[in-house]
């Protein structure tokens, strides 16, 4: 029981819609907000990550896009204006995240 309440105290609360955009226009978003020399990498892993289905979750701890881990990350995410979870589920959102988080990992590191 107690392992049970703590699988879920480390759950992000995921409310709210979820984005129907997928394929094609995931990749635009994709590639309109991360840089021309990133972008075709960035495709491929939210396609790895995510099969560019905006309202992927895991059940557990990642959303989105790129699968962004929500307790480790929402500290700071409230600086680009992302305050809960289920923001995360917005591919322009997600996408401007991934960035960020590549951005302070200095590199692909997150998802290698």
């Amino acid at each position: 029981e107690i392992s049970h309440l703590q699988d879920h105290l480390n759950r992000p609360e995921v409310e709210g819609p979820r984005e129907a955009v997928h394929g094609e226009a995931i990749g635009a978003i994709i590639r309109e907000i991360w840089p021309d020399k990133l972008e075709d990498r960035a495709v491929a892993i939210a396609k790895r990550e995510s099969k560019l289905n905006a309202a992927s979750y895991n059940g557990g701890c990642c959303l989105g896009l790129f699968q962004i881990h929500w307790l480790a990350h929402r500290s700071w995410l409230k600086d680009i204006g992302i305050t809960s979870a289920s923001q995360l589920l917005d591919a322009r959102l997600n996408a401007k995240a991934g960035y960020a988080i590549y951005k302070r990992s200095n590199g692909w590191g997150a998802w290698n």
